[in-house]
């Protein structure tokens, strides 16, 4: 690499430049330092002038590259979002597909007709099976699905609406972003699949014929007969969940401190949005959490604890229990979190506004709400009009 300039380098081979320049006063304590990769030599000396300028008058380096930007802002943008985990959902989405497309480009030069084509990319991407030891991406099996490519570029126009923000550049990409459509699975629990979820604990002889059969093992053994208990145990919990709407993590950490019984209700600070919520206790989670009192391991703390410690209980053991009573019930497409849904449906079909839905439910936005009123009064004015047009039919042909 040769020397060019005070504080520029340049090597023509690989075209990186290197510059560093000295910010006055500081006795070279304080520099700013840059790596360019893929410039031409003209470039680099028109950025290395441009650092000099913006060192000598005090002013902040506006990030050329996307990858400049990143550096510069991502650590302190992703520091806004309320939540853990949609921090790191953020970080994967950035550093798995946006980074792989955007790291080399000018961020100021960045147009709609760019974010097409990496929309276009992504639809072409294969799924992601898992991360290797060392970062390596283990590809799985089939493309990526439209849901995947439209949070990519969820997180895309938030990181440039950050960046106008902050003045890195002048406008976010104006024109029509490209959507995917995505295929709408309703995976909330309906009335008559929560009896056949809850009965499935109360079933010694299904789950002992079931588990034996799974795990290999003598049904009316005693091995199979201390997986039920630990398997019954789990019900108080998913009547919690059923009957509040909780998100997994907020059930999971709710604590004695949260359960009013006297008033009557349960409050929480919900960890993924921070809205605090306020659920009230049905005779069925009045029913449950009195269980869980009387249990001999209580924690003072924690209201579900694992079977041998006072800690939380761990997600992995509730996802095993869970996936046993969807089986056993013969259920399928539905997670947890269709707990959650389940109870917007059954409110929303029992005549309570999305007002009270999105309070109870903790929604920062009544949009969000509302997708469980449309699918309910869509259903329900369906089945209004085809029990009308059978029953005109009838009458008809009885005549």
């Amino acid at each position: 690499m040769k020397k060019l300039g005070q504080g520029f380098w340049y090597d023509a081979k690989t075209k990186t430049a290197k510059i560093e320049v000295i910010r006055p006063g500081t006795n070279g304590a304080a520099r700013r330092r840059l790596t360019l990769h893929g410039i031409t030599k003209d470039d680099a000396e028109t950025e290395w002038l441009e650092i000099r300028g913006e060192v000598a008058r005090g002013l902040p380096r506006k990030p050329r590259m996307f990858r400049d930007f990143l550096e510069q802002y991502l650590a302190g943008y992703l520091a806004t979002l309320r939540s853990d985990r949609t921090r790191k959902v953020y970080q994967s989405v950035i550093d798995v597909h946006i980074r792989p497309f955007f790291d080399h480009l000018q961020l100021a030069g960045l147009r709609i007709s760019e974010i097409n084509r990496f929309a276009n990319a992504m639809d072409q991407k294969t799924k992601l099976k898992a991360l290797g030891r060392k970062g390596a991406v283990i590809p799985g099996e089939g493309l990526l699905s439209p849901s995947t490519v439209n949070g990519a570029l969820r997180v895309l126009r938030l990181l440039l609406r950050h960046a106008f923000a902050v003045g890195a550049i002048d406008e976010v990409p104006r024109g029509k972003w490209p959507h995917r459509r995505e295929l709408h699975r309703d995976k909330s629990f309906r009335r008559e699949e929560l009896v056949r979820f809850f009965a499935a604990f109360d079933d010694e002889s299904a789950f002992r014929a079931f588990y034996g059969m799974h795990r290999k093992l003598d049904s009316s053994s005693e091995a199979v007969g201390y997986y039920y208990g630990a398997f019954r145990d789990m019900k108080p919990l998913f009547i919690v969940a059923a009957d509040s709407g909780l998100r997994k993590g907020d059930v999971l950490a709710l604590r004695w401190s949260s359960v009013d019984f006297p008033g009557g209700r349960i409050t929480v600070e919900m960890r993924k949005t921070r809205q605090t919520v306020v659920c009230p206790i049905t005779d069925a989670i009045r029913t449950a959490l009195i269980e869980i009192k009387s249990r001999p391991l209580v924690s003072s703390e924690w209201v579900f604890i694992g079977a041998k410690t006072c800690k939380p209980i761990d997600w992995s053991t509730v996802r095993r229990w869970f996936e046993v009573a969807m089986a056993m019930a013969g259920i399928t497409n539905r997670s947890f979190h269709g707990l959650r849904h389940g109870l917007a449906l059954r409110l929303i079909e029992d005549g309570a506004s999305a007002h009270v839905v999105k309070m109870q439910l903790g929604h920062t936005d009544i949009g969000t709400t509302q997708r469980y009123t449309l699918d309910a009064s869509h259903v329900a004015e369906v089945a209004r009009r085809l029990n009308a047009t059978r029953v005109t039919a009838e009458t008809s042909t009885t005549r």
